[in-house]
């Protein structure tokens, strides 16, 4: 029985460091594959031969993309940018490291329980409280994951989508 949950115990630490040198690389794409990647509102910042421009994308006019900053509606034509950065949190990445983490403590707290069930057990064949490892287990990752997740929405980030 204790096998599974060992391998159970390695695989979520295993999933942990995965999750947790996962990044957003810069892919090679084009910029008409970039400005696909835009949804209207989303904080954008272009770096252009006029200049950066930073504010919410609006939409793309012909060869053009239309940008809304603080001072008024820019126009920028996609032959002069250089690159293209987005706004984005990290709930999703923290959300999955927090699971991992956290749900490793529960698979260890669960061992605590089931170890002091057993002990405390005086029959002649003790089962302990085996359910206690799956329970914590899912305790913790559900507790690690909601944690994780407010953390990295916390934590907003620019990401570079061009080039």
């Amino acid at each position: 029985m204790r096998t599974p949950i060992l391998w159970l115990m390695l695989l979520t630490l295993f999933l942990c460091g995965c999750a947790s040198t996962a990044r957003n690389r810069p892919q090679n794409v084009t910029i008409d594959e970039a400005v696909e990647q835009l949804k209207a509102g989303r904080k954008t910042r272009i770096n252009s031969e006029r200049g950066k421009v930073e504010g919410k994308f609006i939409e793309r006019d012909g060869q053009a993309l239309q940008i809304q900053t603080k001072a008024g509606t820019v126009s920028i034509a996609m032959t002069t940018i250089r690159s293209i950065d987005v706004r984005r949190t990290s709930a999703g990445q923290g959300a999955k490291v927090g699971a991992a983490a956290f749900g490793v403590i529960g698979i260890l707290g669960g061992f605590v329980l089931d170890g002091l069930a057993k002990s405390l057990d005086e029959s002649d064949d003790p089962e302990g409280c085996t359910p206690c490892i799956f329970v914590g287990a899912m305790a913790g990752a559900a507790s690690g994951g909601l944690l994780g997740g407010a953390i990295g929405a916390a934590n907003a980030k620019w990401y570079r989508i061009y080039p």
